[in-house]
């Protein structure tokens, strides 16, 4: 009986051991890199959506991308942020599935929000379909 018990321990010592053994086995940049590769990924959540507001200047189409608020934005707020539709793809790339994004809103002084052609917003409601945001 004591034989038993005390193969029974050296059992569960030497599982443990080989537990240890493969946790160490990877590498401490592996780990970093994998952790880091997780965070980056779709981070970007806000409890009260974003806003999505829109513009042409000089036959260019612009887009701001703000979290949402209470309040409303400023036409200087809104225009800092001024990126080009690739960079407004990469930007809706980094939010959580499910987020909701409002696009458009009631006239801000100096700033009045227009919608693109048909075919830049289609292009834009389907990326974020395929990311699976609400627009």
């Amino acid at each position: 009986m004591r034989l038993q018990s005390l193969l029974g321990v050296l059992l569960l010592l030497t599982g443990c051991q080989g537990t240890q053994e493969n946790q160490t086995d990877k590498k401490p940049n592996d780990i970093a890199s994998t952790k880091q590769s997780d965070e980056n990924k779709r981070t970007l959540s806000n409890m009260k959506g974003w806003e999505l507001r829109s513009w042409n200047e000089d036959g260019r189409w612009y887009f701001s991308f703000l979290a949402g608020t209470n309040r409303l934005k400023s036409a200087d707020e809104v225009l800092s942020g001024k990126m080009d539709l690739d960079s407004l793809k990469l930007k809706l790339e980094q939010l959580k599935e499910g987020e909701m994004i409002f696009w458009g809103s009631p006239r801000i002084d100096g700033f009045i929000n227009l919608m693109p052609p048909k075919h830049i917003s289609q292009e834009i409601r389907a990326h974020c379909v395929k990311l699976n945001l609400k627009i």
